[in-house]
């Protein structure tokens, strides 16, 4: 699986690897922009999908 990553937020990450300077918060802002990805739109739309709703509905009977 590959996620887009603006510019800028990938360019941190590597930055502070380079530069060891890692710590628990590293992906916090790369977390932050995938969780807004998906709420936004694809995970949006697939759980309106009719082919979920037919999943759904055949795992209810």
């Amino acid at each position: 699986l590959q996620v887009f990553l603006p510019f800028g937020v990938r360019q941190v990450i590597e930055k502070k690897i380079q530069e060891k300077d890692v710590d628990i918060s590293l992906f916090d802002e790369a977390i932050k922009h995938v969780e807004q990805v998906l709420r936004n739109d694809p995970y949006v739309r697939f759980l309106q999908s009719p082919q979920y709703l037919n999943l759904l509905a055949k795992l209810k009977n």
